[in-house]
């Protein structure tokens, strides 16, 4: 008699890891923005006058990360958005400031001749010059698809829209800040964990121009700056560094 067939991935395989969970360092107030990052890698150069939600990556994990938390405690001053982008034009390179975002992976046209309702348009970020972000839950690598995305949009990712989302409609200023990483074509396998590190510094330089420095630190000790090599399923900061506090695991239905 044959054994019954196993479901789920073999306990072995080494590409199954533990599900991520959402992870907020530090403590937000209303006298400090909320930095929000897609992945740990990205906010490494961090120090901590400011509280860094890490929310995992997608739209959904975005979403449902920086919802919960503000759900749990007073707004921040601002949510910031730092993170890394695709090009899908020419000319689309460093540090970028978005304007305006959209999902690319959700067909708005199409929703609203069925319902006559509108669902997932495109959102202002900044009344001023910059860039569209494009959204959605695929890591862009064919090129037909960043051709087809390059119609409507300079640059691709797969949180912008989920963050400016929820931070609309809870009332809380947002900003986009992203740094160009790869060109979103066959390349971006391996250039983008190669140059996430650079990012990280490059974005962190950002935050010591832009962001005021809150009118107290107590409560957030700084911390040195560190650098890291991206290891794609590593969820925790390194030891000696800020505390942590995981958000609720999602509970099974």
């Amino acid at each position: 008699m044959t054994s019954p067939p196993t479901t789920g991935p073999p306990a072995a395989d080494p590409v199954f890891h533990p599900a991520f969970h959402p992870v907020l360092h530090g403590e937000i107030r209303g006298d400090r923005p909320l930095i929000v990052a897609a992945v740990e890698e990205e906010a490494a150069r961090l120090d901590d006058r400011f509280p860094v939600l890490i929310t995992g990556m997608g739209k959904v994990n975005a979403a449902t990360a920086l919802a919960v938390t503000l759900s749990e405690g007073g707004p921040p001053r601002e949510i910031v958005n730092l993170g890394t982008a695709g090009a899908l034009k020419e000319g689309f390179h460093g540090l970028q400031v978005i304007s305006r975002v959209l999902q690319h992976d959700l067909d708005t046209a199409l929703l609203h001749t069925l319902s006559g309702r509108v669902y997932g348009a495109p959102l202002t970020v900044v009344q001023a010059p910059g860039p569209t972000l494009a959204t959605g839950d695929t890591f862009v690598t064919d090129p037909a698809v960043r051709d087809r995305l390059a119609e409507e949009a300079d640059l691709v990712d797969m949180e912008g829209y989920a963050v400016v989302a929820v931070a609309r409609r809870l009332g809380v200023p947002v900003r986009l800040v992203k740094y160009v990483s790869d060109r979103a074509d066959e390349s971006a396998r391996t250039t983008w964990p190669d140059a996430v590190d650079h990012a990280a510094g490059i974005l962190a330089g950002w935050v010591d121009t832009h962001l005021p420095a809150p009118a107290s630190a107590d409560g957030l000790p700084l911390r040195p700056r560190t650098s890291v090599t991206f290891a794609p399923h590593r969820s925790e900061r390194r030891s000696g560094q800020a505390p942590h506090r995981p958000l609720p695991a999602p509970q099974p239905s």
